[in-house]
């Protein structure tokens, strides 16, 4: 398996708008860790995606990369 960070892309104060997560979750053998935090900043670490199963690992770097780009943070 292997994991892909998520990172917020602007400065929020209030709750953060996550965007994208109809499309990373259609990946099959997958998951996504939203972390939870209150605010973000730029480059902050909210999530990750996730990607496991029998197949090489460079196979699941690809595949999980795939799926945090899906995925939006601000």
């Amino acid at each position: 398996g292997a994991s892909a960070v998520v990172l917020a892309s602007a400065t929020n104060t209030n709750q953060p708008i996550i965007s994208g997560l109809n499309d990373a979750t259609n990946y099959t053998n997958s998951d996504i860790r939203i972390f939870g935090k209150p605010s973000t900043r730029p480059y902050r670490r909210m999530a990750i995606a996730l990607s496991f199963g029998e197949e090489h690992v460079d196979y699941h770097i690809e595949k999980a990369k795939k799926i945090a780009a899906h995925i939006s943070i601000e």
